[in-house]
C-alpha cells in the first residue's frame, strides 16, 4: 500500500524537482488561475500544504490542499490531484487528510476537480453540492 505524508514547508525546494511535473499535469486542465510557480511560491510560504504518494521508491501521485477560512467555518480544499493507481491510495489519502481537516479546525473537505470525480469520490461520502461555471472575457 502507498505511504501517504505531508512534505514539511520547509523542505518544499527539495523535492520540487519531484512533484512539479504531476503539478503541471493537473494545472492543464484548470482555467490558468496559477501556474507551477505559484503553487511553489504558495508551497513555501506554507499557505498550501502538498502531500505525496509514495509506492515504496515511486512517486504515485501528488495532493495540494489548501485551508480556506470563512467567517463561520473552515474547509480543507484539495485544488490539485494528479497520479496513477488511484484506486490504490484515494481511501487512504481521504482518510489522512479529514484527520489533517479535523486537527486544523475544519468542518469540511472539499475538492475542486473535473466531472469525474463526483463518481470517484462517491463512495467516500462526497456529495456535489454547487457547480461553477465560468466564462471567458
Amino acid at each position: 500500500m502507498p505511504n501517504i505524508f505531508p512534505v514539511p514547508a520547509h523542505l518544499i525546494v527539495d523535492v520540487w524537482r519531484e512533484v512539479e511535473p504531476f503539478i503541471k499535469k493537473a494545472n492543464s486542465h484548470s482555467l490558468g488561475e496559477s501556474d507551477e510557480i505559484d503553487y511553489l511560491c504558495s508551497l513555501v510560504k506554507g499557505a498550501y500544504q502538498l502531500w505525496m504518494i509514495r509506492d515504496e521508491n515511486e512517486l504515485k501521485a501528488v495532493c495540494v490542499t489548501e485551508i480556506l477560512v470563512y467567517p463561520k467555518m473552515s474547509k480543507l480544499l484539495i485544488g490539485q490531484l494528479c497520479g496513477e493507481g488511484m484506486d490504490e491510495w484515494l481511501d487512504n489519502l481521504i482518510s489522512t487528510l479529514e484527520t489533517f481537516a479535523k486537527n486544523n479546525g475544519c468542518s469540511y473537505l472539499e475538492a475542486r476537480g473535473r466531472k469525474g470525480w463526483i463518481k470517484a469520490a462517491q463512495h467516500l461520502n462526497f456529495k456535489p453540492t454547487y457547480q461553477i461555471i465560468s466564462k471567458e472575457l
